[in-house]
């Protein structure tokens, strides 16, 4: 699969109405299976932290929601933050990616991973980011093998059964591990804790950013 197959498009209002309901409940189901939340919690997060970036049912400014498109036939979702929540004003953001199930395996998520790269550039952004749950192992050897680097790494362990007496509440205590790394080219610092965080650096062109090889 070639670049050059693929495309992006705005989606239409039927399809973002059909979209946004399902990438809650996605971000959910991520949330809930990584053990973070129980499931009404994590339901619950997921549309709170989605309405930040859709208000009212529409997307923020900044937000930009697509239509991966193998020719003329629709075979993915793409929703890229221009910036992203990182302190990074130059930064872009992978919120999702999502290949449909009947499409998979025929180097979409890859290509689209790359045109994402290409609207972050012509958007003024020097870097692309996005976070990866530690249980979806598929994508993330998909993001290491296009360049992306962890940049921190978070991690739990549960020190005490879990107490299931009657009128008792019940105590875990979680310890986390956070990892910094830094670019191995420039020694600069990469990102801040997340589940997984994962980054690139890619090559910016233009007058008002030089020509560079920028830490993502």
């Amino acid at each position: 699969m070639s670049d050059a197959e693929l495309s992006l498009r705005p989606l239409t209002r039927a399809e973002f109405d059909e979209w946004l309901p399902r990438q809650v409940a996605g971000y959910a189901a991520l949330i809930a299976a990584s053990g973070a939340l129980p499931a009404q919690a994590a339901r619950e997060k997921a549309e709170f932290d989605t309405a930040r970036y859709f208000g009212g049912g529409a997307a923020r400014p900044g937000q930009f929601v697509f239509r991966i498109m193998a020719g003329q036939v629709g075979v993915g979702w793409l929703w890229l933050g221009v910036p992203g929540p990182d302190p990074d004003p130059l930064m872009a953001w992978v919120f999702e990616i999502e290949i449909e199930s009947a499409f998979r395996g025929r180097g979409y998520g890859r290509a689209a991973m790359r045109l994402a790269e290409n609207e972050a550039r012509a958007r003024g952004m020097t870097s692309l980011g996005l976070n990866v749950h530690g249980q979806n192992l598929v994508a993330r050897s998909l993001y290491e093998s296009l360049g992306y680097e962890v940049t921190a790494l978070q991690m739990k362990k549960p020190v005490l059964p879990a107490l299931d007496l009657p009128g008792r509440p019940q105590i875990r205590i979680n310890f986390f591990r956070i990892e910094q790394a830094f670019d191995k080219r420039t020694g600069l610092r990469l990102g801040w804790p997340l589940s997984a965080r994962l980054s690139k650096s890619v090559r910016i062109e233009g007058s008002n950013h030089g020509s560079e090889d920028c830490p993502v």
